[in-house]
């Protein structure tokens, strides 16, 4: 049985069958070496902005680049968003249920485990579930380490998340 947590049951996106996933990825490669490009050329400017302003103070300075990192950051949003308008018909909305499957299937969730049964078992319920592609749930009950109704209480990836 192939293991649950293993993306082999993923659907191939139709980016990369019709190859338009190598334009996106070239084009967002150009963008980010752009920004690297761009933030380097103000820092290294900078002493020179200094100079040219000698009553200004290094701090009154450092706000040019703070606000050239604001406005550039403002314009990241919109410009995500037009880029999500040139596909149109495209969703992009995320699939909660594949999701929910993966994280309700992490084997990181084993650390819920630990204060209840100790890191020694939790670990050894991690093992059984990679090494038999299961889920930690069927791996602890296989393994007779806590009854579901206790192992159902404990491991709750939405209650984790919260303090």
């Amino acid at each position: 049985m192939p293991a649950r947590h293993e993306l082999h049951d993923v659907p191939t996106p139709r980016s990369t069958i019709d190859g338009s996933g190598w334009l996106a990825l070239v084009t967002l490669g150009l963008g980010v070496g752009t920004v690297i490009m761009d933030a380097t050329i103000v820092n290294v400017a900078f002493p020179d902005i200094r100079a040219s302003f000698p009553d200004a103070s290094l701090s009154d300075i450092s706000w040019v680049l703070n606000a050239y990192n604001i406005v550039f950051a403002a314009f990241l949003l919109p410009a995500g968003r037009i880029a999500d308008l040139q596909r149109p018909g495209r969703r992009n909305d995320a699939d909660r249920a594949r999701i929910a499957r993966h994280v309700g299937d992490s084997l990181m969730l084993v650390t819920a485990l630990v204060p209840a049964i100790g890191y020694d078992r939790a670990a050894e319920i991690a093992e059984k579930a990679l090494a038999e592609g299961t889920t930690l749930r069927e791996a602890c009950l296989a393994l007779g380490a806590l009854p579901a109704e206790e192992f159902d209480r404990l491991v709750g990836p939405a209650r984790m998340v919260r303090p």
